[in-house]
């Protein structure tokens, strides 16, 4: 039965991630890595590049780090094996924002510099491809045009609260109860 809710938790984590940070070289909505413009500049050389590093550094990482979650099956003892399992879920989050994020940048500064006409006005409203912010949107959750995800408007100060503290607090949380369970286990 634990290995039947550790394979549902990789695989719900797993999936998650990987819908988060996808690569993909541009949508339906002309979105390339977070960044909306007005037509497709596929046939540039240079973001092509870009978009073709991000496309490789990313399924690497999703085809190779499955192999490090092993010792999650491997391990019967269930407050280490929870343990390894939250590292590891959080190691792939950071890996995968960090890969993200620096071709966002990348991508961005090389449009500002060279293409600035491609590049359209939703940008401002969006930091880093993941983060919206708009005083004049009444919304508390925004739908992201680059993937069926909902985000919160950090411009209302029950989204800036909610992202500020829910993440800490639930990681907070997911530490205290490993351990404890470790702490049970040894005695």
């Amino acid at each position: 039965m634990f290995h039947k809710i550790q394979l549902i938790l990789f695989l719900t984590v797993y999936t998650a991630i990987y819908l988060e940070y996808k690569p993909t070289t541009i949508n339906k909505n002309n979105i390339l890595i977070g960044i909306f413009v007005y037509e497709s500049p596929v046939s540039k050389t240079k973001i092509e590049d870009l978009l073709e590093s991000y496309k490789t550094q990313m399924k690497t990482l999703f085809t190779f780090y499955p192999f490090t979650a092993l010792p999650i099956f491997i391990i019967d003892n269930k407050s280490i094996s929870f343990s390894y399992f939250i590292i590891w879920s959080c190691a792939l989050y950071m890996i995968s924002k960090y890969y993200f994020e620096k071709s966002h940048t990348y991508l961005k500064k090389y449009l500002l510099e060279n293409n600035k006409e491609l590049l359209s006005h939703e940008n401002e409203f969006w930091i880093n491809g993941r983060h919206y912010y708009n005083k004049d949107c009444p919304s508390l959750f925004v739908k992201s045009p680059s993937n069926n995800l909902y985000y919160l408007n950090l411009a209302k100060k029950l989204g800036y609260y909610l992202h500020k503290f829910l993440g800490p607090f639930a990681l907070s949380i997911a530490v205290i109860i490993t351990f404890l369970l470790i702490i049970m286990d040894f005695k």
